[in-house]
């Protein structure tokens, strides 16, 4: 018996660790229709890598500062239009996505 247990146990973790693995890529918490891999990605036209006065970001980008990691989120930009409405392209070629760029 226990080994059987032992058997099922493995078998559910490893279809719970392949399927975590295989679909992270298009995981979608937040439902925007947005990617996490890609929310979860900071975002600045000039660096990419670093804030506005040059200090190494570290952590999920919280583009509206509100509290809300911008893959939980789903108005990222605080501007009233949902990132689903929004997208990730970048209209005004500003080098910022739109669910991002508040203007």
């Amino acid at each position: 018996m226990k080994k059987l247990l032992l058997s099922i146990a493995t078998v559910m973790l490893f279809t719970t660790l392949t399927a975590c693995s295989s679909d992270n890529q298009e995981r979608d918490t937040d439902r925007d229709g947005i990617p996490d891999r890609v929310e979860q990605q900071h975002s600045n036209a000039s660096t990419g890598k670093h804030d506005s006065s040059n200090d190494t970001i570290t952590g999920y980008p919280d583009t509206d500062q509100d509290g809300i990691p911008d893959y939980l989120d789903r108005d990222s930009d605080n501007d009233g239009i949902s990132d689903r409405d929004e997208t990730a392209a970048d209209d005004n070629n500003n080098g910022i996505p739109n669910y991002r760029d508040p203007n």
